[in-house]
């Protein structure tokens, strides 16, 4: 990136190449929901995986930076997201925000920069510290109340600032500590250490994100059905199984398409400006062009219908496609919604 804007979005891969889908289909969501003009995203990761971030780079015409790690411990894999001051250009930014690939975004992140902060970690509030996944063999209780709501670590944000810093250095000593000495971690130690460091000292709030974030955990319904400040939804569970993580977010994705004008009514501002005009889709020969009340595809006829300025459903030979548009409509991201397959595709004869 060149030009550098004052808020950070970064993620982090390792491993698992599966995670890489997730990639995709969060900075997909990011594409067709939220603005991202004023953002930067970055992505901590192995150099091993450059080629797929670029792709994704490319394919949602989102810039994505990379910072490469090599990882020789689980803890740090684990930790990745605590090593973003490692980052050259961390300088730049006021407000960061981390989130996990495991997410979908359904409104403008941009509204969470708005939002005046407190020098805290700001985290979705889940479970409890008196429970090992957030920090209970870490903490004093006689000190710190064992009823305390804790957090959960797939959605962080927070300030520039060497408060944040010296938590993000305390846990990664503390977990040094640990792995030299070969004392058990923690289940999900990452999280039980950021609990735990955020906590003691009262760094922590757990208010603000239930504004704008939820868990979905097993069974977990869909929703939303009716207008929302959601903007995040986290799938949780189950941990380690981005497959089944991955089927979840496009039946979601699917459901919120489905509901589409239920859940942003009153959006449709457009006098159909694709109207007579043919797109290639990229890399083939294929084309699609849109008549007044169909279209004609290389492969087949078929129908479509705007869903907002931008987003229109289209649908041909049994599958259906929702395409976003660019500004100018002069080209657009197609995803095909039963597995989201991404294409892209260009005006002819501009």
């Amino acid at each position: 990136m060149n030009n550098h804007n004052n808020h950070l979005v970064y993620m982090a891969v390792f491993h698992k190449k599966d995670y890489l889908e997730l990639l995709k289909i969060l900075m997909v969501t990011i594409h067709f929901f939220s603005k991202t003009d004023t953002l930067d995203f970055l992505v901590l990761t192995t150099e091993s995986f450059e080629d797929d971030i670029v792709n994704i780079s490319n394919l949602t015409g989102i810039p994505i930076s990379m910072k490469f790690f090599t990882f020789t411990t689980m803890y740090e894999s684990l930790c990745a997201r605590l090593f973003i001051f490692d980052y050259e250009n961390i300088h730049m930014y006021e407000k960061i925000l981390y989130i996990d690939t495991d997410i979908v975004v359904i409104n403008d992140i941009t509204k969470i920069f708005e939002i005046p902060i407190e020098d805290k970690v700001y985290a979705l509030g889940e479970g409890g510290i008196q429970y090992e996944s957030w920090g209970s063999q870490l903490f004093d209780f006689n000190l710190v109340n064992a009823d305390t709501l804790g957090m959960n670590s797939g959605i962080l944000f927070f300030k520039n600032t060497n408060t944040i810093r010296t938590i993000f250095k305390n846990i990664m000593n503390h977990m040094k500590f640990f792995e030299d000495n070969h004392i058990p971690m923690p289940c999900c130690p990452d999280q039980a250490f950021i609990n735990y460091y955020s906590i003691k000292d009262g760094n922590h709030d757990t208010d603000l994100m239930r504004t704008y974030a939820v868990i979905y955990s097993k069974d977990a319904p869909l929703h939303p059905v009716s207008p929302s400040e959601i903007i995040f939804c986290h799938f949780t569970w189950p941990i380690g199984n981005a497959m089944n993580k991955r089927i979840r977010m496009i039946d979601h994705m699917n459901h919120i398409f489905n509901n589409y004008t239920a859940i942003y009514p009153g959006v449709l501002k457009n006098n159909n400006p694709v109207l007579k005009k043919t797109f290639s889709w990229v890399d083939t020969d294929a084309v699609i062009h849109f008549d007044e009340h169909r279209l004609l595809t290389t492969w087949d006829y078929g129908n479509y219908k705007w869903l907002d300025t931008y987003l229109l459903e289209a649908n041909w030979s049994g599958c259906n496609h929702i395409l976003c548009m660019n500004k100018d409509y002069t080209s657009f991201i197609a995803i095909r919604k039963d597995d989201f397959n991404i294409a892209t595709g260009v005006l002819l004869n501009r």
